[in-house]
C-alpha cells in the first residue's frame, strides 16, 4: 500500500515541536494500526512500535490510544502495552461520560429557555459515529445555537455562572455576531470548557449561512436531553475544514473522525459534500484531504468524487487563505496575521455594509478583540505588534 511520506507533495511543511497539519510518518503508522483491519492493521502496529517513542507520545498521538487499543483487541494482538492502553481507554471513557453528563444539563437549560441546539465536534462524533465514549477523547463541549438566539444564549449562560474566557463587548449586538462565529466560556475548574457557536464554518459568517445545515440536521440524544447534529455529509466537511489549519497539537484525529463518519453512514451523500464544498469555498480543502484519506487509510471515497473535485476551480484567494492557515503561528508575521483577519472580514456579512469594504475593518477588529469602542484599537494593536516582535527575537 502506497501512502504519503513526509516528503509527499500533499504535505505541508512540518517542523517538530511547532505544530502542523499533516501526521508525521510515525503518526501515519499509528493511524493505520488504529483503523485498518487484518494484516494491514497488524503490520502497521509493528511498524509503529519500531518507530515511535511509546513513553513520550505527543498529545495528538496520545488522544488516539483508545481507538488503537480497540482495534488491537479486534485484531487479536497480544502485547505488554495493551494493559497500559486499556487504562488510558478507561480514563477517557470516564472523563467523557462526565463531560456528556454536563452537556446534557446544558442542553436541558437551553431547551427550557426555548433555545434550539445542535452539538458539534467531539460530542456529536462520540455519540453518533464512534458509539463508545471511550474512543474519542474530547477537551471541551461545542454547542451551536441559531444566530437569532445567540444573544439570549450568552445571557442565559452568564446568569448560570459561565464566564467568557476572552473579552466580550459589554453589549452583544447583531454586528458582533456577524463578525465572530463563537465564544468560549468556563464555569468551574472541574467543568469542561464550553464553546458556544452561532456559526459552523469560519469561512461562512453570513446571517443565514447555516440555515440549510439546521434544516438537514439529524436528531441526537445526550443523556436525558434531545438535540441535533450535523447531517453526515456536513459532518465530514466540518471535520475536514476544522482540521485544515495549524495546531500546536497535531490534529491527526481528523482522519479517525472522518473514517468514523464514513464507516457508520450507509449511502453516504457525496453529492451534498460537493455542493457544500463549492458553496462554502472549501474545494481546495477537500481536493487535498480526501485523496489523502484514500491513500493512508483506504477511505471509501468514490473515484467520481475525486475526479469531480479535481475539475472544480479554486480561486487564488482560497489558495492564499489555506497557505496562511496551515503555516505555523511562530512563522506568521504581523502582516500575515492582518491578512488572516482581513480574509475573515471579507467573508463576513459585516463587510458588505461598507463601500469600500476596508472602511469597516477597524470596527470588525473591535469586535474580534472584544472591545466596546473603536478608539481602543490603537493601544490594543500596538500591544499585539509588540508581542509578535518580542516573540520573534
Amino acid at each position: 500500500m502506497n501512502y504519503p511520506s513526509e516528503d509527499s507533495a500533499s504535505f505541508s511543511d512540518f517542523e517538530p515541536g511547532t505544530g502542523y497539519v499533516w501526521p508525521t510518518p510515525a503518526q501515519q503508522w499509528m493511524l493505520r494500526a488504529a483503523l485498518l483491519p487484518d494484516r494491514a492493521g497488524r503490520d502497521a502496529w509493528g511498524q509503529w512500535t519500531a518507530a515511535a517513542d511509546i513513553d513520550h507520545l505527543d498529545m495528538g498521538s496520545f488522544r488516539l490510544v483508545p481507538l488503537l487499543y480497540r482495534n488491537l483487541n479486534r485484531l487479536g494482538v497480544k502485547h505488554e502495552l495493551l494493559g497500559r492502553f486499556k487504562g488510558i481507554y478507561r480514563r477517557a471513557w470516564y472523563e467523557n461520560r462526565m463531560a456528556l453528563h454536563k452537556l446534557s444539563g446544558l442542553l436541558q437549560l437551553f431547551h427550557a429557555a426555548e433555545i434550539p441546539t445542535l452539538i458539534l465536534k467531539g460530542s456529536a462524533l462520540a455519540l453518533l459515529y464512534y458509539k463508545d465514549p471511550g474512543l474519542r477523547p474530547m477537551a471541551d463541549l461545542d454547542v451551536l445555537v441559531p444566530v437569532r438566539k445567540a444573544i439570549d444564549a450568552i445571557g442565559l449562560l452568564r446568569e448560570s455562572g459561565w464566564k467568557p474566557v476572552e473579552a466580550l463587548p459589554r453589549r452583544i449586538t447583531a454586528d458582533y455576531l456577524s463578525a465572530v462565529k463563537a465564544c468560549n466560556l468556563v464555569r468551574e475548574k472541574s467543568d469542561p470548557q464550553l464553546d458556544l457557536h452561532w456559526h459552523v464554518f469560519l469561512e461562512c459568517l453570513e446571517p443565514h449561512a447555516d440555515d440549510d445545515l439546521w434544516d438537514a440536521s439529524i436528531p441526537v440524544a445526550c443523556g436525558d436531553a434531545e438535540s441535533r447534529a450535523l447531517f453526515p455529509a456536513d459532518q465530514l466537511l466540518h471535520v475536514c475544514a476544522h482540521a485544515m489549519e495549524w495546531n500546536a497539537i497535531a490534529p491527526m484525529r481528523w482522519i479517525a473522525d472522518a473514517m468514523a463518519v464514513l464507516s457508520a453512514t450507509a449511502d453516504f451523500d457525496w453529492d451534498r459534500v460537493l455542493v457544500q464544498a463549492r458553496r462554502r469555498r472549501l474545494v481546495l480543502t477537500l481536493q487535498t484531504m480526501l485523496p489523502y484519506l484514500r491513500r493512508l487509510v483506504e477511505a471509501p471515497v468514490p473515484d467520481r468524487v475525486i475526479n469531480e473535485l479535481r475539475d472544480l476551480p479554486v480561486t487564488q484567494a482560497e489558495r492564499g487563505w489555506m497557505k496562511i492557515r496551515t503555516r505555523g503561528i511562530s512563522r506568521l508575521t504581523v502582516r500575515d496575521l492582518l491578512r488572516v483577519r482581513f480574509g475573515l472580514y471579507q467573508r463576513s456579512a459585516f463587510s458588505a455594509r461598507f463601500r469600500p469594504a476596508i472602511l469597516g475593518f477597524p470596527r470588525y477588529m473591535q469586535f474580534v478583540w472584544g472591545m466596546d469602542h473603536w478608539w481602543q484599537l490603537p493601544t490594543r494593536g500596538a500591544r499585539a505588534v509588540c508581542r509578535r516582535l518580542t516573540g520573534a527575537q
